[in-house]
C-alpha cells in the first residue's frame, strides 16, 4: 500500500512532498517482507516485490522531480551572488544594473540619526540591520536575476530622536523611485514597501 500510495503522490508537484517518506518506507517495509519470505517467515514473497519496485519507482520519480525544482530554482539566479555596499552618507545616485539585473536603493533622510534601519537584502528576501546609524543614509543592492514581480522589497527605519523631527524613507529601482514615505513624531517610525 504504501509502494501504490507513494507513486500516486510521487507524480503531482509539489503535493509530491507526501511522496517522499510514503516510498522509503515502502521500499524499507518491502525488502524486508522480500526477506522474510526468502527464510520462510512468510508467504507474501510476490506482494512484497510488488511493494519494493513501486516504492523504488516512486523514489526516483520523486529524486527527478526534486532535481528539476532545484535546477529551475538555480536558473533564477545565485542568491550567493547579491551583496549590499556600505552605507554612505548622502542620496547616492544608483550604481548602473547589470545585465537583465537591477540595482535597488535604500534611503533613509532626517534630522539627526536612526536608531535603526532595516532592509531586504537578497533575492532569498533575507533581512538587514543597521543601528544607531547617522542621517542621511543609503545602500545599493544588487539583484543579479532582477527583481521579480513577487519580490517584496521593504525598508523600515525608527528615528533615533525623541523630539518631533521628520524621518523618510525611499525605495529606488535602477534610479527611479519605486515607494517614500514621512513620519515624525518622538522616536517616529517609517516603513516603505513594494513589489
Amino acid at each position: 500500500m504504501l509502494g501504490i500510495l507513494g507513486l500516486l503522490f510521487s507524480f503531482i508537484p509539489f503535493i509530491g512532498v507526501i511522496a517522499w517518506p510514503l516510498v522509503i518506507l515502502g521500499l524499507i517495509f518491502g525488502v524486508l517482507g522480500v526477506l522474510r519470505a526468502s527464510r520462510g517467515r512468510a508467504t507474501n514473497r510476490g506482494v512484497a516485490i510488488a511493494g519494493t519496485v513501486l516504492s523504488a519507482l516512486g523514489l526516483v520519480i520523486c529524486i527527478v522531480y526534486a532535481a528539476a525544482f532545484n535546477a529551475a530554482v538555480a536558473e533564477l539566479g545565485d542568491p550567493t551572488a547579491a551583496g549590499t555596499t556600505a552605507p554612505a552618507a548622502g542620496a547616492a545616485e544608483s550604481a548602473p544594473a547589470a545585465a537583465g539585473g537591477d540595482v535597488v536603493t535604500y534611503e533613509v533622510t532626517g534630522s539627526g540619526g536612526a536608531g535603526s534601519v532595516t532592509y531586504v537584502k537578497d533575492e532569498n528576501m533575507s533581512m538587514e540591520q543597521v543601528n544607531e546609524t547617522s542621517l542621511p543614509w543609503t545602500t545599493d543592492v544588487t539583484f543579479d536575476s532582477g527583481v521579480l514581480s513577487f519580490q517584496p522589497l521593504s525598508l523600515t527605519a525608527q528615528s533615533g530622536s525623541g523630539g518631533n523631527d521628520e524621518i523618510t524613507c525611499r525605495i529606488l529601482r535602477n534610479g527611479e523611485e519605486v515607494t517614500s514615505s514621512t513620519s515624525s513624531g518622538p522616536y517616529a517610525v517609517v516603513s516603505c514597501s513594494a513589489t
